[in-house]
């Protein structure tokens, strides 16, 4: 059977409150495609952010698009809207200025 979007993010849900973390891997689990389902919401968030103008207009049953209420769901568990080389980057580059910061004080 397909899983609805409803379904996935409940899974998605359900990895963040194990992982502390949203940055799911493609390859996440032979057996559920929820690494592939977060890929896919990221490539849908960057049609909408080159596409506003045009998602009032359209059905929130068109699979195509994330609707407003969909961005807020995964904002509220922290998603990461960049892959995961860029937030790792990222995250490496926010440890690195809170360590200078830390070391230039002393």
């Amino acid at each position: 059977r397909n899983q609805s979007w409803n379904d996935y993010f409940q899974e998605l849900k359900i990895f963040y409150h194990t992982y502390n973390h949203t940055l799911v891997p493609r390859s996440h689990s032979s057996s559920s495609p929820l690494g592939l389902w977060v890929h896919v919401q990221r490539k849908l968030y960057e049609k909408y952010q080159n596409d506003r103008k045009d998602i009032g207009s359209k059905d929130d049953n068109d699979n195509n698009h994330l609707t407003n209420k969909q961005i807020q769901a995964l904002n509220s568990i922290h998603f990461v809207w960049d892959d995961i080389q860029t937030a790792k980057w990222w995250n490496n580059y926010h440890q690195l200025v809170s360590y200078y910061n830390n070391e230039s004080k002393e």
